[in-house]
């Protein structure tokens, strides 16, 4: 099940808000050795993977509606 969230990527780090309209950050998360995979599951759903360079880090993901969204800077 997936969650919608809002983040801002910045020097490194990736910060998560709670909603579009948040002026402060409900977490943040220093990508640093951090590895950035793509993966399609189908034509229309992107994933994007966040894999920690150590397995006692947490592996994250983020789902755009395609791979255009996933790409756009």
């Amino acid at each position: 099940m997936w969650a919608q969230r809002y983040c801002i990527l910045k020097d490194g780090c990736l910060y998560l808000y709670a909603s579009i309209r948040s002026t402060q950050a409900s977490g943040g998360l220093y990508l640093q050795g951090y590895r950035v995979n793509e993966q399609t599951l189908s034509f229309k759903q992107s994933i994007i993977e966040l894999k920690p360079p150590s397995e006692e880090f947490k592996t994250f993901y983020f789902c755009a509606e395609n791979k255009t969204e996933n790409q756009r800077h």
